[in-house]
């Protein structure tokens, strides 16, 4: 019987992309818009670019 692993969510950021907004949990490494996960390809590009924001601030 499969067994569900429990966490604690990460850390929620909210982050402007292509006036769009959407939901990053850096810990997972996941990008949601209204809190649906976004396609790997579109979620690295706008990972990459809340990094750079990140680091820049």
């Amino acid at each position: 019987m499969a067994k569900r692993i429990k966490r604690k969510p990460g850390k929620i950021e909210t982050f402007d992309f292509e006036n769009r907004t959407y939901q990053i949990d850096p810990d997972l490494k996941k990008v949601y818009r209204a809190f649906v996960e976004i396609e790997t390809s579109k979620a690295s590009a706008i990972l990459m670019s809340w990094r750079e924001s990140v680091v820049s601030a």
